[in-house]
């Protein structure tokens, strides 16, 4: 593969927009295995969904206890979703997402909660999430992009009860095949169930998805910039 030439476990996958990135000995570590997934290939992942559609727009898993940023310039009303992936008690992923509907007669938003458990021992925690960090956030974003318009309505919240994780680890794999579904307006993804060949299958397939981005720094192409710099700062000395 061309993306991975010259690569070796210290090199970095970069988004495109600079915002995320991701060591290989991370990505093969966590996803080439059958281990619980880290905030890192999380908040990637989710990234690279989001910048890919275009309409959606994402909360890292830190947001919850580290803060939001500031809200996007471009106006609310041009996004379809917010996410806030949950890494609930450092020892489960469940997610958060938004549905943002300002071309409806009535403004609104619209809650969907995920934890691939399928239970209730995070409910508390995931709604809490949503009241005290995506709701301000949201706010905040409505209130600086679009001041003079009405504010939207909450609808009521959607729990999804499905898939169940079939195993012990795979809660992140499943919360990002959950998102991607949700982002393209289906919920094919909740009507089924999932076994631990699939898990091994959408664990290769976020693999790929990251190692497909535009953006790869290895020793080779770092050498490369280096020895670059080095003659621009020659060619400034000389001159």
């Amino acid at each position: 593969m061309e993306q991975l030439e010259g690569a070796c476990l210290n090199s970095t996958f970069r988004l495109s927009s600079g915002e995320g990135t991701v060591k290989v000995d991370t990505l093969v570590g966590m996803l080439a295995r059958d281990r619980m997934l880290s905030d890192v290939i999380i908040n990637f992942s989710v990234r690279c969904i989001c910048e890919a559609l275009g309409d959606c727009y994402t909360l890292d898993s830190f947001s919850p206890t580290m803060g939001c940023p500031k809200p996007p310039q471009t106006r609310i009303s041009t996004f379809h979703y917010l996410v806030l992936p949950l890494h609930l008690s450092n020892i489960h992923w469940g997610v958060v997402v938004v549905a943002i509907a300002y071309k409806r007669d009535v403004p609104c938003f619209t809650p969907y909660y995920y934890e691939p458990m399928c239970g209730s021992s995070y409910s508390d925690a995931m709604e809490l999430a949503y009241t005290s960090t995506v709701l301000p956030f949201l706010k905040m974003w409505h209130d600086q992009t679009m001041p003079h318009e009405d504010y939207p309505v909450e609808s009521s919240k959607i729990w999804i009860k499905s898939p169940k994780q079939p195993d012990g680890t795979s809660c992140g794999v499943l919360t990002i095949a959950q998102i991607y579904s949700l982002l393209k307006d289906s919920l094919q993804f909740s009507q089924g169930c999932v076994t631990k060949e699939d898990i091994s299958v959408m664990r290769l397939r976020i693999m790929w998805m990251i190692v497909m981005q535009p953006e790869v720094s290895t020793v080779a192409n770092q050498v490369a910039k280096e020895i670059e710099t080095d003659i621009e700062l020659l060619s400034t000395i000389k001159s």
